[in-house]
């Protein structure tokens, strides 16, 4: 019964790491290289290194699953 609970938090952990790889795109924070762009790239690094720590050794119960940030885009002026 463990196992399985692990297994299936493992399983949960990949899936949000999926949904949030494009997060880690470094141009995807760089203003000189995407218009508009994601102004709070940090906080998706950080809640995705606490969702890796579950995948990588995961608990019988993750309590609570950490928060996923909420994207926050940014404008870069033109002239």
């Amino acid at each position: 019964m463990d196992a399985q609970r692990k297994q299936a938090n493992k399983q949960q952990a990949s899936q949000l790491l999926s949904a949030t790889d494009w997060t880690a795109i470094p141009s995807v924070a760089d203003p000189a290289q995407s218009n508009p762009y994601l102004a709070n790239q940090a906080a998706f690094l950080a809640y995705r290194s606490q969702v890796r720590a579950i995948a990588v050794n995961p608990p019988v119960v993750v309590d609570p699953w950490p928060t996923m940030p909420v994207e926050v885009w940014e404008t870069v002026p033109t002239a």
